[in-house]
């Protein structure tokens, strides 16, 4: 048996709820193999949190608007960049003790290309984030891409309008114990902002404002195990 956090939109801060579900892990690296392993845990999710509101948002979803909001593929303007992934925006704000922002990621060939930069491996440690006007340290674990991927979805706001369908989200490539960002988390936190009548930003650098004000602060860990 393998775990993998499922995120619940939350009616309050920090806008999203984390339940721990327990499901059998499909063993291959094969996109086949990949997408089985999500349809598994979302069968698992809809037996133990009771629902079927829910949506596996990453390229091994078996829904059109899943994959077609996983980082890899999700556009945004950015830093001057009229059309980037969030996956490469992403990357492209990593600071490391010996390098980067690399922003020339942001123009790269792909969402993959950019991902495999060997510069991202070879640079030193991760010390944490710089936005287009923001410097996010890595004690604030997701904060970046909570910033960049909401800002993308209100660049993009037909695609709020169909996650407000759903109350659950799901990212089985996610392993909390070596990532710190996900696309679910963030896509819980906008549909809970929207559902509060919360506008939102179209600029990464305020969204991260208006998520880290005293009002609407996110905090960096906010895990509710729900053991199963």
């Amino acid at each position: 048996m393998s775990s993998r956090p499922v995120f619940q939109v939350g009616i309050a801060q920090p806008w999203y709820r984390e339940h721990i579900v327990e499901f059998q892990w499909i063993k291959g690296q094969a996109y086949r193999q990949r997408k089985l392993c999500a349809e598994v845990l979302m069968d698992a999710a809809e037996r133990q949190l009771a629902t079927t509101r829910i949506l596996e948002v990453s390229t091994y979803s078996g829904s059109s608007l899943g994959r077609e909001l996983s980082a890899f593929n999700l556009q945004l303007s950015f830093y001057g960049y009229e059309s980037t992934s969030v996956e490469q925006a992403y990357h492209a704000t990593k600071v490391f003790a010996m390098g980067g922002p690399y922003r020339d990621l942001l123009s790269c060939g792909s969402s993959r290309e950019a991902k495999h930069d060997p510069r991202l491996t070879q640079s030193g440690r991760l010390m944490g984030f710089n936005l287009a006007q923001t410097r996010i340290s890595l004690q604030a674990h997701s904060a970046a891409f909570d910033a960049l991927y909401i800002a993308a979805l209100a660049q993009n706001p037909w695609y709020l309008d169909e996650l407000a369908h759903y109350d659950f989200f799901t990212d089985t490539a996610f392993n909390p114990q070596t990532m710190l960002a996900t696309q679910a988390r963030s896509a819980s936190i906008a549909v809970a902002l929207i559902r509060e009548g919360i506008t939102l930003p179209t600029d990464a650098d305020d969204v991260y404002r208006l998520l880290h004000t005293d009002d609407l602060r996110v905090p960096t860990s906010n895990r509710q195990f729900t053991l199963f």
